[in-house]
């Protein structure tokens, strides 16, 4: 997904490392499956994962998602205002969506997508 930091959240000193920042949402996509990829057999992890449609978004624009890194107290480069587009394993939905430990890429503002 890509989209601008609104806000973040510094935790004070004696807290355990983390680093928070919430993201407004301003395009995003689902990863596309491997081709060719089928569980070998029918009780592995991944015979249990729903079917999904390709053309399906997961958040629509304007939403709001809470990055979080564990184990930060700063994440270089990413502050309110910044672009970012990032990617990770979304948990929840709607006001509690929540990426952890996302891999990320600062977007230049000058740059159109």
């Amino acid at each position: 997904m890509e989209g601008r930091v609104s806000e973040v959240v510094i935790q004070p000193y004696d807290a355990l490392p983390r680093y928070e920042a919430l993201l407004e949402v301003s395009a995003s996509h689902r990863a596309a499956p491997a081709e060719g990829r089928r569980p070998s057999r029918a009780s592995s992890p991944e015979a249990d994962v729903p079917e999904w449609d390709a053309r399906e978004l997961p958040l629509p624009a304007g939403s709001l998602v809470r990055l979080v890194w564990h184990g930060q107290r700063v994440v270089p480069g990413v502050g309110a205002g910044t672009r970012l587009r990032c990617s990770g394993m979304l948990t929840g939905s709607g006001p509690d969506a929540v990426i952890y430990n996302p891999r990320y890429e600062i977007v230049s503002r000058n740059r159109q997508y």
